[in-house]
């Protein structure tokens, strides 16, 4: 099972199945908008370009201020309550594939939260974001590398972060 998987050896590229699918996007919601609540296993990136917002996955909550990005995984329910800024500018990584257990998401749960935005996640984020739509179902594994990517980086960077403060 994922779960009994060691920290350091830890990786979205061994807990995803092959074939998996993302979705990315882009859009701007004002205060006291919301996104959510999903339901059931969910994993996904999150990178927040202006205002602020709180995450509530399953019972933690955790609040992103821009410039952040966070890796964000729920068993049961996710959900986005944006504000008090008048303008929140949001990037996303969605899986989508579908067969995320709750094995998986409970051995990624503890590294989710928010961190400072890296070059590298940046980049990749906003490459998902700016892909046209119709290319997902023509290029499947073109349009999962990025996602694969920016949700690797984003875990490698919490273990680390997790590393550090353990010394």
């Amino acid at each position: 099972m994922v779960t009994n998987l060691e920290t350091g050896k830890l990786s979205i590229a061994k807990i995803l199945d092959p074939g998996t699918s993302f979705t990315f996007g882009e859009t701007t919601y004002r205060d006291g908008d919301q996104f959510g609540p999903m339901t059931g296993c969910q994993l996904e990136a999150i990178y927040l370009r202006t205002g602020q917002v709180e995450i509530q996955c399953d019972d933690s909550v955790f609040h992103l201020s821009a410039p952040g990005i966070a890796l964000a995984a729920s068993r049961h329910r996710l959900e986005y309550r944006y504000g008090p800024a008048s303008m929140c500018n949001v990037l996303w990584c969605q899986y989508i594939s579908g067969n995320l257990d709750v094995g998986k998401v409970s051995a990624i749960a503890p590294f989710c939260g928010p961190m400072d935005v890296s070059p590298a996640a940046t980049s990749l984020i906003k490459t998902g974001a700016g892909l046209p739509i119709d290319i997902y179902s023509d290029m499947h594994d073109f349009c999962s590398a990025p996602g694969i990517a920016v949700l690797e980086e984003l875990l490698t960077r919490r273990k680390l972060m997790e590393t550090v403060a353990e010394i």
